[in-house]
């Protein structure tokens, strides 16, 4: 694959600690270009049935002539049953000589969006939820709309509540804020972008029990936006046009059960 960068995709899939297995679907990143570049990659794998397996992200930053580097953080950890059902991948790869997430790619069609005060309420509808369970595992997955509306007094983002050995409370919290990053030289880096925050709490935690959930963002032809993943659950970070263009949400959380 090439952009301003040149990539290679080649999957592979192997046991990792304990009962868990990783898959790292890119071995190879290199910049041919004069100009320092940062590239977001996103990848989500599914089953044969469509449903969300897991996914993972990586940021990078590449100086001119770089690499080739492989990326040693773009790796799904899960179940090895689970990860054994993978049969179908997406990436998406945002390449930029800014940051990602802190400049839209079509800045015009940003005005035509919601959140011009940096600030929007996420409204999640619950299409689809099941659990299963697999000796001490349940899968729990869920799949929901997403809307976003300019924040009013009192309007609160949607809180939906999935279950399995516990109950939690899923919800996005969609924001544009200031980001500062410590360079290796010591110097500070700030810069402003728009992000997701995935939140997957217990509403009451129940001894022996954990979850490790993952998130997917798509558009309204289905194609990958972004996506995160455990063990680093946090943020989903896109431009700005696409984020806030957000159709659907798939989670799949993986629920450990310890006596």
């Amino acid at each position: 694959m090439a952009g301003q960068l040149k990539y290679q995709v080649r999957i592979s899939c192997a046991p990792f600690i304990g009962d868990e297995w990783c898959i790292n679907p890119l071995a190879d990143v290199t910049n041919p270009t004069d100009t320092k570049m940062y590239a977001a990659f996103h990848a989500v794998f599914f089953d044969d049935n469509g449903k969300l397996v897991g996914c993972c992200q990586q940021d990078a930053e590449m100086e001119p002539n770089d690499g080739p580097t492989q990326l040693g953080s773009l790796v799904l950890r899960g179940p090895e049953q689970e990860l054994l059902k993978a049969s179908q991948f997406k990436i998406v790869i945002y390449e930029s000589d800014k940051r990602i997430g802190s400049e839209a790619i079509d800045t015009a069609s940003t005005l035509e969006l919601v959140g011009r005060d940096g600030k929007v309420i996420t409204k999640l509808d619950e299409l689809d939820s099941s659990t299963t369970s697999v000796g001490n595992i349940n899968q729990i997955h869920l799949t929901a709309a997403v809307a976003f509306e300019d924040a009013k007094e009192k309007s609160r983002n949607t809180h939906l509540n999935p279950k399995g050995k516990a109950e939690y409370s899923l919800y996005l919290d969609t924001r544009h804020r200031p980001v500062t990053i410590m360079k290796s030289s010591g110097d500070n880096e700030m810069y402003d972008r728009w992000e997701v925050d995935a939140e997957f709490d217990p509403r009451k935690r129940v001894p022996g029990v954990s979850a490790d959930p993952y998130f997917a963002l798509f558009d309204a032809d289905g194609e990958l936006i972004a996506c995160v993943g455990s063990p680093s659950v946090g943020q989903l970070v896109a431009p700005e046009d696409l984020l806030l263009s957000t159709k659907k949400l798939d989670m799949v959380a993986y629920e450990t059960i310890r006596e």
